[in-house]
């Protein structure tokens, strides 16, 4: 039985630095080039493991000629790989140009993967986490429909940053989703204002916003709001990490028995130190 059942893609994750984004026509050189595991599910699969949490992640199939090194970093880490086929002709990419000031522009290949075999399969977990991207929220939704119809299973989704209203039309009348989670540019009364909106429009019990160096917000319906900040200052912008950590974190709080309060406090202490580590644990 694992602890932790993270579904989403499985990709090379390449990083372009540049100092500011080009207009049209015009030329720029990259600073910088940096390979990583991605996308969100996966590296929540291994820093989730990396707090002793029994993972496995749910991907899509790659190739073993090009993406052998990634199931090699995973195992390493102790997730579980194996319902990852490695027989597809290449592994996916993508590339996030990063300018300067921590603005990000994407450019993703995804891939859906196996519904049916997900289905087939007695998937050996209670609490999973999902991707929840624009592209294939379509296969997403009917997965969290098949997840739902065993009560026991407690579904933490992440919807990012990215078409928010759109995704959050499709997931806020979906009984017994116990957690979302968001990114926001705003504010914290901003945010709240944002969250206290969604909940009477959305049978969704925990909404959690982060809010990038000022920390994040945890709203439990009904119940209490809990803030939470950054006890350390975080000069580092638009890094590839931290709010998959946050998620891990918070996830391994609340399976250890941790108020939500505690877990939001944990998850974006977690976060912060990864960002202020020397060195990205994600480079491969």
């Amino acid at each position: 039985m694992f602890d932790l059942c993270a579904i989403g893609e499985l990709v090379w994750l390449i990083i372009l630095d540049i100092d500011s984004f080009p207009v049209s026509g015009e030329t720029t050189l990259i600073n910088k080039v940096k390979r990583l595991i991605g996308n969100d599910a996966a590296i929540v699969s291994v820093m989730a493991s990396r707090m002793n949490l029994r993972t496995q992640l749910i991907s899509n199939p790659i190739s073993q000629k090009d993406g052998q090194i990634l199931i090699n970093f995973l195992n390493e880490n102790g997730v579980d790989c194996s319902f990852i086929d490695t027989q597809f002709p290449y592994t996916p990419t993508t590339y996030c140009l990063r300018e300067i000031e921590g603005q990000r522009t994407w450019l993703s290949e995804l891939h859906s993967f196996p519904t049916e075999k997900i289905y087939s399969n007695n998937l050996k977990s209670n609490f999973f986490y999902i991707d929840l991207y624009e592209e294939l929220i379509e296969d997403r939704l009917k997965l969290i429909s098949y997840l739902l119809q065993n009560s026991n299973k407690k579904l933490f989704l992440n919807l990012s940053c990215g078409e928010l209203n759109y995704k959050l039309s499709q997931v806020k009348n979906v009984e017994n989703i116990k957690f979302i989670q968001l990114g926001l540019e705003l504010d914290i009364e901003e945010a709240l204002h944002y969250a206290e909106n969604l909940y009477q429009q959305t049978f969704i019990q925990v909404i959690i916003i982060t809010l990038a160096h000022q920390g994040s917000l945890a709203l439990i319906k009904g119940k209490d709001v809990f803030i939470s900040q950054c006890k350390k200052q975080v000069d580092q912008k638009g890094l590839i990490g931290a709010g998959a950590t946050f998620s891990a974190a918070f996830i391994f709080a609340i399976q250890q028995g941790a108020s939500y309060q505690k877990a939001n406090q944990f998850a974006v202490d977690k976060a912060t130190d990864f960002c202020l580590l020397k060195h990205n644990l994600l480079l491969i």
